[in-house]
């Protein structure tokens, strides 16, 4: 039987990854005894999994008490972009320029995954697999202060890597950033990351105006 803080941590991982695939979109309300009950759980360790995903940044309290899904406004957005392209910019050129073979071997898998989904028609695992790709850059700089500092922010980035509907443009781009890493361009790698940016910036907002 797995212990409380097991729990609490399997509670919370599985709500985390629900509020960024947007089945809890932002603003809804997570009311515990409900989430509880769909996860064959009692409430305390969705009580405690919800305190820790406001520290993450997932969720915040609600005015007349209880919890909702965080809701960030356009500006907050456009900063955590901001800051997440340019830590983004550091670690990649820094591949660009130490990357080996098998580094760039688990993007080149990254990149493919996606593109099999897209080629198949599967949509949904073709948005979470081109957000993947995000944290397989991540992966390849472990233990240097870029990657501490990409994974402070990396939770709150996880819903908003997850807004985007035209897998192929974004497919595409990872595709192009990995082949510029495999050539060891950093310039190169910086103006695509910035173009990237800049595509993932109108379709997280395009889809705000939608919904």
């Amino acid at each position: 039987m797995p212990r409380p803080n097991q729990k609490t941590n399997e509670v919370r991982d599985t709500i985390r990854a629900r509020i960024a695939a947007g089945a809890y979109p932002p603003s809804s309300r997570l009311v515990e005894h409900r989430i509880a009950e769909e996860l064959g759980v009692s409430r305390v360790p969705v009580r405690e999994a919800l305190r820790d995903l406001q520290a993450e940044g997932y969720t915040s309290e609600r005015p007349g008490g209880g919890m909702e899904v965080r809701s960030y406004s356009d500006a907050e957005i456009d900063e955590l972009i901001l800051l997440n392209a340019m830590l983004e910019e550091v670690l990649a050129a820094r591949l660009a320029r130490t990357a080996n073979p098998e580094q760039v071997d688990a993007l080149r898998d990254s990149v493919s995954r996606a593109g099999l989904a897209i080629e198949v028609g599967d949509g949904e695992n073709a948005v979470e697999l081109n957000a993947r790709f995000h944290d397989a850059l991540l992966e390849q700089c472990l233990g240097t202060i870029t990657h501490e500092l990409l994974s402070l922010i990396r939770p709150r980035l996880a819903w908003l890597h997850r807004q985007h509907s035209d897998t192929v443009v974004i497919h595409a781009e990872h595709v192009a950033l990995v082949d510029a890493i495999a050539s060891h361009d950093a310039d190169l790698v910086t103006r695509l990351l910035r173009a990237h940016t800049d595509t993932s910036s109108d379709e997280v907002h395009e889809l705000r105006r939608s919904s």
